[in-house]
């Protein structure tokens, strides 16, 4: 779980998992309708949902890491008063 393909694919689940329903409600769904009963445009049609859903969520990770960012400043800003820093436990 720690190879560059499982670190890989925790950076970008959460966008991923932000963005996959909007390309299925936007793109995925109306093609369904659109190429009719067949199977093998069924699944042309779900692996081109996969593919822009990887592409959404690669376009997304900046706001996402600059989020992650944010947040992570905002709670040691709120916990540090609460923790004793090492520089003043030495002393």
């Amino acid at each position: 779980m720690s190879g560059a393909i499982s670190v890989h694919l925790g950076k970008i689940s959460f966008p991923l998992y932000l963005m996959h329903g909007p390309v299925i409600c936007f793109v995925g769904e109306p093609l369904t309708r659109h190429v009719g009963d067949g199977l093998l445009l069924k699944v042309l049609v779900q692996i081109v949902v996969v593919a822009l859903s990887f592409a959404a969520a690669y376009v997304f990770l900046p706001v996402n890491e600059f989020a992650i960012r944010i947040a992570h400043r905002f709670a040691k800003s709120v916990t540090s008063p609460f923790f004793i820093s090492t520089a003043a436990a030495e002393r």
